[in-house]
């Protein structure tokens, strides 16, 4: 998935050869190991960016800054938003910079790199937030897979860095339940039902064993 996002990356660019980026694609915490970014992520990423060159052409300035905003998000990945190296108030995060460029569905994508950035940092709170918003906006493309990343986020923050004997949180872990069982019940949400029921069982299988 990596490499087919730098490919996707390239092209988009009108670049002939395919650009190195180091993505660290793994964090350490307590001894775990766990991927950042997964590779739905990249995967994602490669399929939007190709999709986007057909609307905003290849090399051209929108898909561009396109382009700068993904680089963004996915240089959250690796070590530099690591706590092995930073204090959480000194961690270091690459936040996407606004639009610059006045184009509604540029600026509706940067919305959602941005929310995607605060997710790979490990500001949760503030991405659960951020879904939240796009998927009150029913003129994004992102608003119908919001809800979903809201319950990712809840899960990422009852499962990551928890100590001691727990497995973890349940007050997040409760969150997610609901918000994956409120998918389910929309049915205006019907394309989103396969992977929320996936991760519903993952979910219940910790709260109900």
């Amino acid at each position: 998935p990596v490499t087919a996002w730098l490919k996707a990356r390239s092209q988009v660019l009108g670049l002939k050869a395919v650009d190195k980026i180091d993505i660290q694609r793994y964090r350490r915490n307590d001894f775990v190991w766990y991927p950042t970014c997964g590779d739905d992520a990249f995967t994602n990423a490669a399929a939007t960016a190709m999709s986007r060159s057909q609307t905003f052409g290849i090399a051209s300035e929108l898909m561009r800054e396109w382009v700068a905003g993904q680089d963004a998000v996915f240089q959250n990945c690796g070590s530099a938003a690591d706590p092995r190296y930073h204090h959480p108030d000194q961690r270091r995060r690459y936040l996407p910079p606004p639009a610059t460029l006045d184009n509604s569905l540029l600026k509706r994508d940067r919305q959602y790199q941005i929310a995607a950035a605060n997710f790979y940092v490990g500001d949760l709170d503030t991405a659960a937030r951020d879904f939240e918003q796009i998927a009150g906006e029913t003129d994004s493309p992102w608003h119908k897979l919001a809800p979903y990343l809201v319950a990712r986020c809840y899960i990422r923050k009852a499962t990551v860095g928890v100590k001691g004997e727990n497995s973890f949180l349940p007050e997040p872990m409760r969150a997610a339940e609901q918000r994956l069982q409120a998918i389910l019940a929309d049915k205006s949400l019907a394309s989103m039902h396969p992977a929320a029921q996936r991760l519903l069982d993952y979910v219940e299988a910790r709260l109900h064993p």
